[in-house]
């Protein structure tokens, strides 16, 4: 009946509904022996200077990942592959200390635990849109995405550490 995911306007269809609950802040995830752990203050341009794993190009991740570049005034990075698969982040930035990869920094901490992973923060603005509920409009009001809505913002209310 409804799906968590990433709100954007770009890959909204006009039967969907979004319900916004909460953001999360971006960051860089990079193999342990990355150079970019060793530079005390990461200029956005030194970020042209890597290989990224990002987000699908119409994502609303990849959307302001560009965005925040363009704000930079610097024309954003191409990536040698795009996915949103956890598992594939972490075997190819794992791999190889020249990869970068975007996500929230949630994901990043999770990340991390798993090994051999590092992240830090993005050294520009980056704003991700939030992530909310989505459902078909018609269905909105229904008694299940109304539970599932309802109880998704009192976990957000309660502070449960989604960032």
């Amino acid at each position: 009946d409804a799906v968590l995911a990433r709100c954007g306007a770009a890959t909204v269809a006009d039967d969907l509904e979004q319900t916004p609950l909460f953001t999360q802040r971006a960051c860089i995830v990079c193999h342990p022996d990355s150079a970019l752990l060793r530079t005390p203050l990461v200029e956005p341009a030194t970020l042209l200077d890597y290989r990224w794993v990002l987000p699908p190009r119409n994502s609303p991740s990849r959307i302001a990942f560009d965005a925040a570049f363009l704000g930079a005034q610097l024309n954003p990075p191409s990536p040698m592959v795009e996915t949103a698969s956890l598992r594939l982040i972490q075997s190819l930035v794992s791999a190889d200390s020249r990869l970068l990869a975007l996500a929230p920094a949630a994901v990043g901490r999770d990340l991390e635990q798993l090994g051999p992973l590092r992240s830090v923060p993005m050294p520009m603005a980056l704003s991700l849109p939030p992530v909310g509920l989505i459902c078909l409009r018609r269905h909105a009001q229904g008694p299940a995405v109304v539970r599932v809505r309802d109880t998704l913002r009192s976990l957000v209310a309660r502070g449960l550490p989604l960032d």
